[in-house]
């Protein structure tokens, strides 16, 4: 016969990682974070943070994964606190023009996305208040799962574009 397979499906808020990009550059900047050492010290932290709360939970795709991530996120983060690297003109040509291409084409399809959420939202809200009243029962509950959709809020956006593009979203 046709045995289930269980299939473990996880997905990864990327408003968390996002904010950790952000508040890695602004205190970066602030430090006045400039030579490689400090960056690699900070580099690390961030990583071995990420890999000591890792154990906490389980972890899907692996602690090699999750340690990539986490650089990626340090890179990032440290390259953005960098003063004027968001300055196109000290950029060579082919990427300067890159970007400037990349940004017009993506910021356009982001507002979509984003316009496409709220108004998802706004037609949904009854559903969403009879959801958030099944499942949080006291304020700090209310405010926890508010937190946790915030932190989905980029994820909905990426969706919403591929659901209006035409391709929607598939796993496998």
């Amino acid at each position: 016969g046709g045995e289930e397979t269980a299939v473990v499906i996880s997905l990864v808020p990327l408003g968390l990682g996002l904010l950790t990009v952000l508040c890695l550059a602004w205190t970066s900047r602030r430090q006045g974070i400039r030579d490689l050492p400090t960056a690699a010290v900070t580099a690390a932290t961030v990583v071995a943070t990420h890999l000591a709360l890792s154990f906490l939970a389980p972890v899907s795709g692996g602690r090699l994964r999750l340690t990539a991530g986490s650089l990626l996120i340090a890179a990032l983060g440290l390259l953005l606190s960098r003063p004027g690297v968001l300055r196109r003109r000290r950029w060579p040509a082919l990427v300067r023009d890159g970007a400037e291409l990349a940004t017009r084409a993506l910021v356009p399809l982001a507002a979509l996305g984003a316009v496409l959420v709220v108004v998802a939202a706004v037609l949904g809200r009854d559903e969403v208040a009879d959801l958030h009243g099944a499942i949080a029962q006291d304020p700090m509950s209310h405010v926890g799962l508010a937190l946790a959709q915030l932190a989905f809020l980029p994820d909905l956006v990426v969706w919403t574009v591929a659901f209006a593009a035409g391709p929607g979203f598939t796993v496998g």
